[in-house]
């Protein structure tokens, strides 16, 4: 059964706009080698960095959204690996919108945590709120400061 993921990828800077394109087809074809569906694949573009990766403050990013058997990712996540050009990647499972809203809309499951019980010994007693009489309060501090 057939999963829809989003691959996202950084390719170093130093990668030429003519090797470029065929980086990006080189890294669908490891989808393509799996028997994976390419759906949509998005053409890289050049962005800052928020912080340095491997040295780099700028990093062309990439995404392929695609299909494939959930147990051939670990072999896409190996070939991607041994790719040098490729600063960082992130593969994720694409959840459709309808089935979010679904689980949204269901209540959680109480469960009980098992390391405590509900019975007696286990919770302390709530103490009863009671009001005190400023005359007592002042012979309690009487008999303390006494002792």
């Amino acid at each position: 059964m057939f999963k829809k993921y989003e691959l996202t990828y950084l390719i170093s800077p130093e990668t030429k706009e003519g090797e470029l394109n065929a980086f990006c087809e080189k890294i669908s074809g490891f989808i393509l080698q799996e028997q994976g569906i390419i759906d949509h694949q998005f053409n890289p573009v050049l962005k800052k960095l928020a912080y340095p990766i491997k040295k780099k403050t700028e990093a062309f990013l990439a995404t392929i959204n695609f299909q494939i058997e959930p147990q051939k990712i670990e072999e896409v996540e190996k070939k991607l690996k041994t790719e040098n050009q490729i600063l960082r990647h992130i593969i994720i499972i694409k959840i459709p919108v309808k089935k979010i809203k679904e689980r949204a809309r269901q209540k959680p499951k109480e469960t009980e945590t098992p390391s405590f019980k509900k019975e007696e010994g286990h919770f302390p007693k709530k103490r009863e709120a009671t009001k005190a009489e400023l005359k007592e309060i002042d012979k309690k501090i009487e008999e303390i400061l006494n002792q």
